[in-house]
């Protein structure tokens, strides 16, 4: 994890080299309160092969908790991604968690079955 200041976090796992590979950003954008947020950017960026679409490396920007360890879980599995990799990005924390009624903030997790989403948790 590196810091670009205060509230600019980032990370990179994996081969990052943009002139190699295809790259994908995911933006974490609230549409409700896009003029009020005073939250820091987060996104996710997919650098896949060009032929095979395989994960090749992944860099958060302000993504916090388990982040790492899932980016390694994608990229260690080598499969060629079939759902877009927005539906991989919901496996990061890009969305804030409501805690008062505890249920997340999130889109709701579709295009990934129960089993495909616990193989990508951290297991205790």
């Amino acid at each position: 994890m590196s810091m670009l200041g205060p509230d600019a976090h980032f990370c990179g796992i994996g081969d990052t080299n943009a002139k190699k590979f295809n790259t994908t950003t995911v933006y974490a954008v609230d549409e409700s309160d896009l003029e009020l947020t005073n939250d820091e950017p987060r996104a996710v960026v997919f650098y896949t092969d060009k032929i095979t679409n395989v994960i090749k490396g992944v860099l958060l920007f302000n993504v916090m908790g388990f982040g790492e360890e899932i980016a390694r879980k994608l990229i260690r599995d080598m499969k060629p991604f079939k759902e877009t990799l927005k539906e991989y990005s919901k496996l990061f924390e890009l969305w804030e968690v409501v805690v008062d009624s505890l249920k997340e903030d999130k889109p709701d997790k579709v295009g990934l079955n129960d089993d495909e989403l616990l193989a990508y948790q951290r297991e205790d």
